[in-house]
């Protein structure tokens, strides 16, 4: 009977991203009522939010060789100023965009966004209340560090450039 292939768990990556944007100082600031997955707590009104929007897994030879992710990550706030969630949301890009992540099993390929997030969402029984949302969709692609026909150093920064496929295997070009 052949071995089984042990598969790190891909909810690592939301963690590790996630983590990433609670960790910061100059973020913590901005977003005094931190950074949460899918839904803030309840009255919360300077925050960030990450949502999985899709997921992917590549397929190699030998089974997953690396994984796609597209999260939405923003800014929301409660009548703020322009400058306020602008200065949160350029921390975010900041963190995210054309960075490592480090995951354990993992080997990052290329993290940048895709797709920048603006509106405005309005109180539908007071005029006088506005949430902001700012941010953007990333893109977080990781190989998996033991995956079969994977090659190249997966540790480095990537970029969109980065990542090829041939004949069924990952290359990444640096």
């Amino acid at each position: 009977m052949a071995p089984v292939r042990a598969v790190p768990d891909s909810s690592l990556v939301e963690d590790a991203l996630l983590a990433v944007l609670l960790n910061d100082p100059s973020l913590a600031a901005l977003l005094a009522d931190g950074v949460w997955w899918d839904v803030a707590g309840e009255g919360a009104k300077q925050f960030g939010i990450v949502s999985l929007i899709e997921h992917s897994d590549v397929p190699t030879m030998g089974g997953r060789a690396w994984e796609d992710y597209l999260f939405l990550v923003k800014a929301v706030m409660l009548n703020a100023s322009s400058a306020q969630i602008r200065a949160a949301t350029l921390r975010i890009d900041q963190l995210l965009d054309e960075q490592p992540l480090v995951v354990e099993g993992y080997g990052c390929m290329a993290m940048f966004r895709e797709s920048r997030v603006r509106y405005t969402e309005n109180d539908a029984e007071n005029a006088a209340i506005r949430w902001l949302h700012r941010g953007g969709r990333y893109r977080v692609q990781v190989a998996l560090t033991d995956a079969p026909g994977v090659t190249g150093d997966r540790t480095k920064r990537g970029s969109r450039e980065a990542l090829t496929r041939t004949s069924g295997s990952v290359v990444v070009d640096r």
